[in-house]
């Protein structure tokens, strides 16, 4: 377990770093917060992937960027897209604060936020959590036969992570799927391209602005209650499906595996 947090928290020191690195020669001390922003998580991104790549940190083979069949990764990305809604109406009905609105509206809808946000950031995420954090999760011994706890740790540690109330249901519950795959087929492709789908999504959609009048909730974009429902519960249907589909597929496909040769695989130990 505090192997996991340990590699939490160089992750939080990487995102310090990159600022300090980017703040340093003071070219950017005219920049806005935002530019200044989104460069520095490009860099602590990319110098985090680098460093937790080491094969003595997790292990990254062809394994782990390979998925048979190929469905599965349209199968996750439809997932998503799909939960989307649901996620969006619970925030909503729960009234969950979003701190990090202005700020994503800010460097999000630019080309560097794309590649930082939407690309850097969920890979280095997925390296972490589904791989080192995951990874040392199995190897724990009071749940090291219980390799279900592992898996909804890393989610909840990933959703607490994010410090963003509106962010953290989705994120621990779309964890729950991508290390669930991770732990059956080993492969971190799945997780990588789901969440740079759901990322670059929000990305590319700040891009354009908003019309003025267009709907702001769920609720503003359906004639009436009954209508939202409708959508609401026909997307969490056909996210279920879909999931139930991938489950089906990967059983198919990967035999169970003891959670200690998991656990070895994904932190690197042989």
């Amino acid at each position: 377990m505090w192997k996991a947090i340990k590699y939490i928290l160089i992750y939080f020191a990487f995102q310090v770093l990159g600022v300090l690195i980017v703040l340093a020669p003071g070219y950017l001390m005219d920049a806005d917060e935002a530019e200044i922003l989104v460069i520095a998580l490009a860099l602590a991104n990319l110098l985090f992937c680098l460093y937790i790549s080491r094969k003595d940190r997790i292990r990254l083979d062809k394994q782990s960027f390979t998925i048979r069949p190929w469905t599965i990764l349209l199968l996750t990305v439809i997932a998503v897209f799909f939960f989307i809604l649901p996620e969006v109406e619970l925030i909503e009905r729960l009234d969950l604060p979003d701190n990090l609105g202005d700020e994503l509206d800010d460097v999000g809808g630019t080309v560097l936020g794309l590649i930082s946000i939407g690309i850097l950031g969920p890979i280095a995420e997925e390296l972490l959590f589904r791989g080192a954090v995951l990874g040392s999760l199995l190897q724990w011994r009071p749940i090291r036969s219980m390799p279900w706890i592992a898996i909804v740790l890393s989610a909840a540690l990933f959703g607490l992570v994010h410090m963003n109330p509106a962010q953290m249901p989705g994120a621990i519950a779309i964890g729950l799927l991508y290390g669930w795959l991770v732990y059956r087929t080993g492969s971190l492709l799945p997780g990588i391209i789901g969440h740079i789908f759901n990322n670059s999504l929000v990305c590319i959609l700040e891009m354009f602005p908003e019309e003025e009048g267009s709907p702001e909730t769920v609720a503003e974009m359906f004639d009436s209650p009954f209508l939202e429902f409708l959508a609401v519960a026909g997307s969490l249907f056909i996210c279920f499906v879909v999931v139930k589909t991938i489950v089906r597929q990967v059983n198919e496909h990967y035999m169970p595996q003891e959670p200690d040769l998991v656990a070895d695989d994904l932190s690197g130990q042989q």
